[in-house]
């Protein structure tokens, strides 16, 4: 039954909000430990983050084993991207090299680095949704109602890690708590996707799984 991984569901939110209020209590002063924010690179919520997306892409390997079809080996190579572009700052490295090499232009308060970084996700992003695609032409449709999930919660994700990381840079004031809300929402929906991996196993999709509960 897809209600055992509600626990799964529980645990996960219940440690990105143990997170979110540790990020809060650092910057009160009342944690001294930089590690605590979660806006920090290396930090123990982006380690947490990381452990997730790993997750992620071992069910969706051991899912499609499971069944014998690639039908969701697409989005594994999604998500294996998000992870090596999290834990190796890929974007960030490459957006500073197009910013080198060529004269980027600036758009409102967003830096040339900025441009670049938006111009290596949205290649990488093309390349990938592209595969997603192709792949989904040829589903099932039990599968591809999966597929419209993942992409449901995917461009949430995407929401978070870009368009409100866009504002956090934009802006000149509330810089903390843009900060919060992108980095804050990127463990809420990372952990509402594994949930929803998880319950693929069961055969149920994740309304039905948050329904049975």
């Amino acid at each position: 039954m897809a209600s055992k991984v509600i626990p799964l569901l529980i645990l996960l939110l219940s440690i990105d909000v143990f997170f979110m209020l540790a990020h809060i209590a650092y910057l009160s002063g009342w944690l001294t430990n930089s590690f605590w924010s979660v806006e920090k690179d290396s930090s123990f919520a982006e380690w947490y983050q990381h452990l997730k997306e790993v997750s992620i892409v071992t069910l969706l390997i051991y899912h499609s084993f499971k069944i014998k079809k690639i039908d969701y080996l697409p989005w594994c190579l999604l998500f294996l991207y998000v992870l090596l572009d999290d834990a190796l700052m890929v974007h960030e490295k490459l957006g500073g090299h197009l910013d080198n090499a060529f004269d980027l232009p600036v758009f409102s308060s967003l830096r040339e680095q900025d441009i670049g970084e938006l111009i290596v996700s949205a290649f990488f992003g093309a390349g990938l949704l592209t595969l997603i695609f192709l792949r989904f032409l040829w589903c099932e449709v039990r599968v591809k109602h999966h597929y419209i999930d993942l992409l449901v919660l995917f461009s949430a994700l995407v929401l978070f890690g870009i368009g409100v990381d866009m504002v956090h840079m934009m802006v000149s004031s509330g810089a903390e708590v843009w900060g919060l809300i992108e980095d804050g929402g990127e463990l809420l929906v990372m952990s509402l996707i594994v949930f929803y991996i998880a319950s693929l196993s069961t055969g149920k999709q994740l309304s039905a799984a948050i329904a049975s509960s």
